[in-house]
């Protein structure tokens, strides 16, 4: 589903909603605020049986090993080279939503709940660690295993043991070309190095997580599908560990920046 205009803004904060309320004085006095499980992550439940079964059960169907993407590999020299749109085009995105799209009330209660709250650095490090960390298990290694069970099942029941897969046909003429022209054929490899399955289980993880992250409004909506295809990238290049590190230090890096460009309009108050 196309997100709408739903708020708040597209960088996640440690606490998704916060309402700052403030005395006669102008002065915070009271902060609500709620935890939020990674999106998707709930997936985990039914997925990570569902694996274990096949992988027992009919082990070529998963043409991976159960930690195949755990160790890293590659030459981390050729990281940077990898992923710069997707850094590039989180900090364009990232001063968007700050300058444009986020109203003085936002950036005010962001700024006065940090302050009455205090230890913006630890908790958003220990946050968006245990985020970054269960975000990638989740869509980079578990949900992506269980999409190629499922879409190989799909393919067969739709025509393809008939000999014209509808899933593979899809991939292969529709929707993998356009994820490889968006992603400047970066993926190109990945997408169509192998078996189609592969690729079409990597799209169909990173819908679902960019669905969930269609709260963060529509720029959100297309900028999660975007870097969850790069971070794609950095496991299949070199290894979950990577992807995982990368992710964190993305996350902390955008919003301690929006920490430190808030202050300074803010700070003097």
């Amino acid at each position: 589903m196309f997100p709408g205009n739903q708020r708040p803004p597209l960088l996640l904060l440690p606490y998704r909603n916060v309402e700052v309320v403030y005395d006669r004085f102008g002065q915070p006095h009271e902060v609500t605020k709620s935890w939020t499980i990674p999106c998707g992550c709930s997936s985990l439940l039914i997925a990570i049986p569902l694996i274990l079964l096949v992988k027992w059960l009919w082990p070529n169907v998963i043409p991976f090993d159960l930690f195949a993407f755990w160790t890293t590999h590659g030459d981390l020299t050729a990281l940077p080279g990898d992923i710069w749109p997707f850094i590039v085009g989180g900090l364009v995105v990232t001063l968007y939503e700050l300058l444009f799209r986020m109203t003085e009330e936002e950036r005010l209660n962001f700024f006065f709940h940090w302050a009455y709250e205090g230890g913006f650095f630890h908790k958003s490090f220990i946050f968006y660690t245990i985020y970054g960390f269960l975000e990638e298990v989740c869509f980079r290694w578990v949900l992506f295993y269980s999409y190629i069970v499922g879409l190989t099942v799909a393919n067969v029941l739709f025509f393809g043991f008939a000999g014209f897969g509808l899933f593979q046909w899809l991939f292969l003429h529709v929707f993998g070309p356009a994820a490889d022209f968006v992603t400047l054929h970066k993926l190109h490899d990945i997408l169509f190095g192998s078996s189609w399955v592969i690729g079409a289980a990597i799209l169909s993880a990173n819908g679902k997580f960019r669905q969930g992250h269609a709260y963060q409004g529509w720029i959100g909506w297309l900028w999660a599908w975007f870097g969850g295809m790069f971070l794609f990238l950095v496991m299949f290049h070199y290894g979950l560990p990577i992807a995982i590190g990368v992710h964190i230090l993305y996350n902390l890096l955008l919003n301690w920046g929006i920490y430190f460009l808030t202050w300074i309009d803010y700070g003097g108050i």
